[in-house]
């Protein structure tokens, strides 16, 4: 089933809690990055104004100045992503954990999917997070991914990530046992032409090895030689056996984790 329209949370049935973003939050943490960006620019820009030799020389002031070029890098990136994830997202962006699904509403729309739309969700959590992954909320991520093969990702800028992603997850278990029954088939349906690829070189490999005829003429005797497959044909023609044989591997053991995969 594809997404719901917007505007009547209340047909996924009752509330159940709710989950605010940490919008402000979020923020705060886009203009400490975008501080941090100017001023290793700034310093980047100075060191590199005295240094002769340039930001790829080997003196002590080029090695600061790359490291205030990363810097920068990374703060320009903490910055925009924060930044754009804030605003579009908005004050009351927020999660609506409901009895027949999940709703998610911004200040740009609001969005809801039934159970049935989720398929799974991947969490992953540390046990002992440094303060800095916690001040970014990167210490928890919970990727819901939808039928329709879009993602959802809720992070611990959420309120009660952990509850929140764990009732999601009782809910995908149900929905993702059917898409492993599906796919069970895919992984063993693709085993099939790499297992024929390995038949039909060894064969290939056999009907064309060096030959050697002996014909007997009575007076004199004559040796036919037949030449075989050259060296390289033959190197190229085992990598495609160890290539089969590897994604044959591949494929079984996706096909076998389907039934035990939640």
């Amino acid at each position: 089933m594809a997404e719901i329209p917007a505007g009547a949370p209340e047909d996924l049935g009752p509330l159940v809690s709710v989950h605010r973003v940490a919008n402000r939050r979020r923020l705060g943490v886009a203009v400490r990055a975008l501080g941090i960006t100017a001023l290793a620019t700034i310093v980047a820009v100075g060191l590199l104004a005295v240094e002769d030799g340039g930001i790829m020389s080997g003196s002590g002031t080029s090695r600061v100045a790359r490291i205030s070029v990363m810097l920068a890098l990374v703060g320009l990136f903490v910055t925009v992503s924060y930044g754009t994830k804030a605003l579009r997202g908005g004050q009351n962006e927020h999660f609506q954990l409901r009895e027949h699904g999940l709703v998610h509403v911004t200040a740009r729309r609001t969005r809801m999917w039934e159970w049935d739309d989720l398929a799974t969700i991947r969490i992953r959590a540390r046990a002992r997070p440094p303060a800095l992954a916690v001040a970014l909320g990167s210490h928890y991520q919970a990727r819901i991914t939808r039928m329709d093969g879009r993602g959802i990702t809720i992070t611990g800028l959420t309120e009660g990530h952990e509850a929140l992603g764990h009732a999601i997850a009782q809910h995908c278990e149900q929905v993702g046992e059917r898409i492993n029954r599906r796919l069970r088939w895919v992984w063993l349906a693709l085993t099939a032409p790499c297992v024929l690829a390995i038949v039909l070189i060894v064969n290939h490999i056999n009907d064309h090895q060096d030959g050697r005829q002996v014909i007997d003429h009575g007076g004199y005797r004559e040796e036919i030689y037949t030449p075989g497959l050259t060296d390289s044909t033959t190197f190229l023609l085992t990598m495609g056996i160890a290539a089969s044989s590897l994604l044959t591997c591949v494929f079984l053991a996706m096909f076998l984790r389907t039934f035990t995969r939640k």
